[in-house]
């Protein structure tokens, strides 16, 4: 039954999950704007994964701007791969300043996950794993620890 609900968790999340996600391959001078349009706060999270070419001690400078102006992340990469995300708190375009120091080819995934989906086939996961646990605990209270009378 548990691992009946394990597997049945991870493939909810992988039919039901709905991830929007968009892909540059971006091979810019200096300075590069990202505009995530039409993004509603429907329990979201955003992410970007950034992926350089030749990478030889690159820097990326990465903004994330809410339509209001406020900055919700800033980063420096100095990695050839980067996974980074970031919560949607209001309605509307999200925009990523991205600067290169180094002028080279970078590949760059931004999107956005919908975390009810998520929370759902993460209750479903944890459970299952209750009922894979709870007997093998019960099985391991049968057996007492043997210790050796000590002789004086």
């Amino acid at each position: 039954m548990g691992i009946t609900l394990i597997i049945f968790g991870v493939v909810y999340v992988i039919l039901c999950a709905h991830v929007t996600k968009s892909s540059y391959d971006i091979d810019f001078d200096l300075h590069k704007i990202i505009k995530l349009n039409d993004v509603s706060i429907e329990n979201n999270i955003g992410f970007y994964k950034i992926t350089m070419d030749n990478y030889h001690d690159n820097v990326l400078i990465i903004q994330i701007v809410d339509p209001n102006g406020n900055m919700l992340d800033h980063k420096k990469i100095k990695t050839e791969m980067s996974v980074n995300y970031f919560d949607l708190v209001y309605n509307g375009e999200y925009v990523m300043k991205i600067t290169n120091l180094d002028k080279t080819k970078t590949k760059i995934d931004v999107g956005k996950i919908n975390l009810g989906i998520v929370y759902y086939s993460m209750i479903i996961i944890i459970s299952g794993i209750a009922f894979v646990l709870i007997p093998c605990f019960d099985i391991l209270k049968v057996y007492k620890i043997a210790h050796p009378e000590e002789k004086i």
